[in-house]
């Protein structure tokens, strides 16, 4: 199980993060060094308070009052209870610092972490989304990343303790190798019954409590999004109780896992405390040296009570690394699918920030297309051939399911063709993505809307220093929103609410196309972008789609013949092939 864990952990952290762990390990043992200095130091004092004319016939301590000077005993023990105070003020302020490094270190890995298992979801292609569930992706990048902060933190605190509990031991069998071999024994077999009994249960409690965070997370944005559907319904109760039922079992793990880690300290103190009074009369009746005995007594009581809530500390830490397993074990699993043959993950180039270097010239050609949803099953797409020259309107319709919407995506270039090619003025558009993605603009028929400003909303995803305001209300007056903007109170600073709730469905999709305009594409793609709007707003959104006619290349996706009167060519699709062609009037 260690091998494994270090294995997976060394995968996960990067070379930085390695050399981190190992300097964090170092500083570890230091601390470890200070807690035996500090258990050490007490020995001395309580010698000088019991034995101080014995304490005064050591060498050192003869060499230490010449040195400094001191003539009684009351003096010598002034002096050794300041350097027990000097050593334990040392030793937690160090242990303090050591802290802080400890935990902003494991916080920075976990934030880095996060960071990069987001980017490696953002450079996903399109199809990746629609065969993931988005929630588990959420939980990964959030409470997964969660869980290796989790574990780094409790293996160094691990590590912490185990070796101040190895160095204080081995002081114990420096100063009587009987007693600390019996009590020694004694806290080893406690620890590793607990460990033995608790592994596999902490396991099962962090895949439960995994499990049943997505459901809870999963219950709750459904109920959110869907909240029209579940007032009107009178469907709350179900939600409720779906929510509270993943939540019950969830926190029915944790109480669990909370327990089972904490008790053992419990019985720990109770086995500790045995082990030494069990200790304390066998070495009696061993007979010995009555003051040395009394000493050594006492430096083990100091002892154990130092490394009682050590050994506590070390279950607690074993098994909450085993309750945050499952989500080390989810994200080795991701970065391990994500990284190529040479152990780089996989991304895919950047996203062009410059000008495209590209421009739409002549004629957009999609030669052979064919395409389906998974590799052996029947194609979406068949053997589409079309031609669709600069400058042009041109518009697909189509029963529901026809492949409409898919030939959109693939023309925009969320769907690479397993057959067939696109090409723009002869260049295929697989070879230069992003370049062809500078020069597209798309408005579908939901709009996502950022809980944000209109200026925001519309350029979408700009750093606010990179924002043109000229830009914005340009393209809002092509969008024939211009006037209704510049009445806000607020303006371009108006919020629009989650998913544009304070806006209606025609503003919304106006702000859809200002958003697309705001890039100036070549080519606008339109995917049934009126169908949810009644006959009244469609026709006034699509009065702003037609002033775009001549100046850019538009593809309308449609199920009213109503929104594509001015297109040059329509086409009908029919079971992912193109079976007609003509104008609206003939069709």
């Amino acid at each position: 199980m260690i091998k494994d864990l270090i294995t997976k952990l060394f995968f996960i952290l990067n070379k930085r993060q390695r050399w981190l762990s190992l300097v964090l390990l170092f500083l570890t043992l230091v601390g470890a060094l200070f807690e035996v200095i500090g258990v050490s130091a007490v020995l001395p004092f309580i010698q000088a308070m019991i034995y101080p004319e014995q304490l005064r016939e050591n060498e050192l301590v003869k060499w230490l009052m010449s040195a400094l000077r001191l003539e009684s005993s009351g003096q010598l023990l002034a002096m050794i209870a300041s350097g027990v105070i000097l050593v334990y003020l040392l030793k937690n302020a160090y242990l303090t610092v050591l802290s802080y490094i400890r935990v902003k270190s494991a916080a920075s890995i976990q934030r880095e972490l996060g960071v990069r298992i987001m980017k490696i979801y953002m450079r996903q292609g399109y199809l990746f989304f629609t065969r993931n569930n988005t929630n588990d992706m959420y939980r990964e990048i959030t409470g997964d990343v969660q869980g290796i902060y989790n574990i780094l933190n409790y293996l160094l605190r691990l590590a912490a303790e185990g070796i101040t509990v190895f160095c204080i031991c081995i002081y114990m069998f420096i100063t009587d190798a009987v007693m600390a071999a019996l009590t020694a024994v004694t806290a080893l077999i406690s620890v590793a019954v607990i460990i033995f009994i608790s592994k596999n249960k902490m396991k099962k409690y962090g895949e439960q409590y995994r499990t049943n965070e997505m459901l809870t997370r999963k219950w709750a944005a459904q109920a959110f999004q869907g909240i029209k559907e579940v007032l009107v319904w009178n469907r709350q109760q179900f939600f409720v109780n779906r929510y509270e039922e993943a939540t019950v079992k969830q926190q029915s793990a944790l109480i669990r896992q909370t327990v089972a880690a904490e008790s053992p300290a419990y019985i720990l103190e109770f086995t500790c405390v045995t082990g030494l009074i069990a200790a304390v009369s066998f070495r009696v009746l061993l007979g010995g040296d009555n003051s040395s005995f009394i000493l050594n007594v006492a430096a083990f009581a100091v002892s154990a009570f130092r490394i009682m809530p050590s050994l506590g500390r070390m279950t607690n830490a074993v098994n909450n690394i085993l309750f945050n397993i499952p989500s080390m074990n989810k994200t080795y699993d991701t970065l391990r699918k994500h990284r190529d043959a040479s152990g780089r993950e996989k991304m895919q180039e950047k996203p062009v920030t410059e000008d495209a270097g590209i421009s739409f010239q002549r004629e957009l050609v999609l030669q052979d297309i064919c395409w389906s949803y998974e590799e052996g099953q029947k194609d979406t797409i068949h053997d589409l051939n079309l031609t669709i020259r600069k400058g042009d309107a041109i518009a697909f319709i189509g029963e529901s399911g026809a492949g409409k919407s898919t030939i959109a995506d693939i023309i925009l270039g969320l769907y690479k063709p397993q057959k067939g090619h696109i090409y723009m003025d002869g260049t295929d558009i697989q070879e230069i993505p992003q370049q062809w993605r500078q020069i597209i603009g798309y408005v579908p028929q939901s709009i996502y809307l950022l809980d944000d400003t209109i200026r925001n909303n519309i350029a979408f995803g700009i750093e606010p220093e990179g924002i043109d305001d000229g830009k914005i209300w340009k393209v809002l007056e092509l969008a024939q929103l211009k006037g209704f903007v510049e009445k806000l109170p607020e303006g371009l600073d108006t919020m629009l609410g989650e998913m544009g709730i304070r806006f209606s469905g025609g503003q919304r999709q106006r702000i859809a196309i200002a958003r697309a305009l705001y890039y100036d594409p070549e080519i606008l793609v339109l995917d049934e972008a009126t169908s949810a709007l009644d006959n009244k707003t469609e026709e006034a959104v699509m009065e702003a789609v037609d002033m775009l006619q001549g100046w850019k290349t538009l593809i309308i996706i449609a199920h009213r013949l109503s929104t594509i009167r001015k297109c040059d060519h329509v086409y009908e699709i029919k079971d992912g092939r193109l079976i007609e062609k003509g104008s609206e009037r003939n069709l």
